[in-house]
C-alpha cells in the first residue's frame, strides 16, 4: 500500500516539483497535503495528476477516510480487503479508525486506535518482549 502525502512547502524541493518527478516515474497515489489553499495551487496539484488535494486546518478522521478512498480507487486496496481485528464483541475498523461494541459504532481518536490496537494485537503476550506468558 505504497503512497505519498507530499506538502507544497517543503524546504529544497517543493511538493509540485516532487510529484513531477513522482509522476515520470508512477502513477503511485499522490496526496497533497497543505497550508496553501488557494484556488491555483489547487489547480495546479490537480493538473500534475495528485489524487486528492487537502488543504490545513484537516481532521485525522478525515484524512484517514481520503487515504482509504484513494487506495481503493486506485486499485490498491480492494473493497473485500478491509482489515479488522475482532475480539469477543470488539471489532477495531482499521479503514475507519473505529470500534464497534455489540454493535454500536464509536469514533476514535488516532491515539484511543493505536492503544487500542497495541493492547489487541500484543494480548497474552509479556508487554517488554512481547514472549507469549507462561
Amino acid at each position: 500500500m505504497l503512497y505519498y502525502i507530499l506538502d507544497v512547502t517543503l524546504p529544497k524541493l517543493d511538493g509540485f516539483a516532487v510529484c513531477e518527478l513522482i509522476r515520470k516515474q508512477s502513477q503511485v497515489p499522490i496526496i497533497m497535503l497543505t497550508a496553501l489553499s488557494g484556488e491555483g495551487e489547487q489547480i495546479r496539484g490537480l493538473d500534475l495528476q495528485v489524487d486528492d488535494y487537502i488543504t490545513k486546518p484537516f481532521s485525522m478522521p478525515i484524512l484517514i477516510r481520503k487515504i482509504a478512498a484513494v487506495l481503493r480507487r486506485s486499485g490498491r486496496v480492494r473493497e473485500d480487503e478491509h482489515e479488522t481485528i475482532c475480539n469477543q464483541n470488539l471489532v477495531l475498523d482499521f479503514d475507519s479508525h473505529t470500534a464497534t461494541v455489540e454493535g454500536a459504532v464509536h469514533e476514535l481518536t488516532q491515539r484511543e486506535f493505536e492503544v487500542l490496537k497495541e493492547l489487541l494485537t500484543r494480548q497474552g503476550t509479556h508487554p517488554d518482549t512481547a514472549e507469549p506468558f507462561g
